[in-house]
């Protein structure tokens, strides 16, 4: 009778376990586990488990090896965020985070917190080859190598992250596929965004998920030294998306701004300027897709394409200074007579940026406030809430 009533209860266990039909659980940090990873291991991914981390520091390197999301306490809260520190054990070289999930319809996910000290040559944040996860509202800051590294065939988002003052690139994406979107890339010492190699992806991966782009990020202050591609660097046969960034006061060797070798980018409604460099440079010449409704302005000796024929004039394609609020203290919103966004706050100015309601005419103007013009913006505020207002009124509010 015993080995009867055990086996009915193993049956029922694994019942509800096949049914999903287990509560997700919080595993606190420090609260309920000493550790993250302790809680990770705890953590039961189908059910929706969630680690959730508490302000402090904690001095840990981790690997995320299932479909668990891992965060702090209230990733919508920049204060929060700068107050949960995830720093490397003590003499170790390991990366920070390394991410190892392989679930194709289930992400991993590091969200809300902030990750600093590392020093790991291959990155404070690994997405290991073939993980699927997402990276969102997390600061990268002060690592001695990169930001931000996705090996190959991984997927997966970066978004809403700020990735600064590390000692190599900013974000690194190696023959894989996902996008970098919403995010504050600076002061980094290498390219602020590195595409390398053609995405690299499973064939099982679902047909949404392969696609390769960078969006609506301000990427400015990047220093490559003596190699190219301060701003955003193509290489080896990368043809992302660039589409609606702020690409600003990037320094590389030659080519600053954007550049592809043996890469073929395409680009809109970006705002390319002021780069220590030139502004879209090709290698071979002709290394380069489409251009489409960009402001390239204001590169050293007027060479804003190199190895590109110049489509100023052409496509919705201009040269002209985009007014920016005010580049001197790094505030890239664009300038307006009807409103632009300033540090918490709606001011005018006297002028208007020639970026305004320049993007995509195709493109209707997202969460831009209104009036808006019913055009969406150049540049990395376009489609959101904090674009420049447009004195035009022939357009409402479109959805994003």
């Amino acid at each position: 009778m015993r080995t009867i009533v055990m086996s009915v209860s193993v049956s029922v266990v694994l019942t509800v376990i096949a049914s999903g039909a287990m509560a997700a659980t919080n595993r606190n940090v420090p609260g309920d586990y000493a550790t993250i990873q302790e809680a990770i291991v705890a953590a039961y991914a189908p059910a929706g488990d969630e680690v959730v981390i508490a302000p402090g520091t904690y001095q840990e390197c981790i690997q995320i090896d299932k479909a668990v999301k891992v965060r702090g306490t209230d990733p919508q809260n920049p204060a929060v965020v700068a107050k949960t520190i995830l720093k490397p054990a003590a003499g170790s070289s390991d990366p920070v985070v390394t991410i190892t999930n392989s679930a194709f319809n289930n992400f991993a996910k590091l969200i809300g917190v902030t990750v600093t000290g590392c020093a790991s040559s291959s990155g404070a944040i690994v997405c290991g080859d073939g993980s699927r996860a997402d990276v969102v509202r997390c600061v990268v800051a002060n690592n001695s190598g990169p930001g931000i590294r996705r090996q190959p065939d991984s997927l997966g988002s970066v978004g809403h992250c700020i990735v600064r003052n590390n000692g190599g690139a900013g974000v690194e994406y190696w023959y894989c596929a996902g996008t970098v979107n919403l995010c504050t890339i600076f002061n980094n010492q290498g390219p602020g965004v590195w595409f390398t190699g053609p995405m690299q992806i499973s064939a099982q991966a679902p047909a949404t998920q392969k696609t390769l782009r960078v969006s609506y990020c301000a990427i400015y202050g990047n220093d490559a030294g003596t190699s190219l591609g301060g701003g955003v660097l193509c290489t080896q046969g990368a043809n992302p998306q660039v589409l609606g960034c702020t690409i600003i006061r990037n320094k590389g060797g030659q080519g600053a701004g954007v550049v592809s070798i043996e890469g073929k980018p395409s680009l809109k409604n970006c705002i390319i300027a002021f780069n220590e460099g030139n502004g879209l440079q090709a290698s071979p010449a002709g290394a380069m897709g489409s251009i489409r409704y960009c402001n390239v302005f204001g590169h050293p000796g007027g060479i804003n394409y190199s190895g590109v024929d110049d489509p100023t004039g052409e496509q919705g394609n201009i040269s002209e200074d985009p007014l920016f609020g005010d580049a001197a203290h790094s505030d890239y919103h664009l300038k307006s007579a009807a409103g632009r966004w300033k540090r918490g706050s709606w001011v005018n100015d006297d002028v208007t940026s020639p970026c305004v309601d320049a993007g995509d005419p195709a493109m209707n103007a997202g969460d831009e406030p209104a009036p808006n013009g019913g055009r969406v913006n150049m540049g990395a505020y376009g489609r959101t809430e904090y674009a420049s207002k447009s004195g035009l009124t022939r357009g409402g509010r479109g959805g994003r």
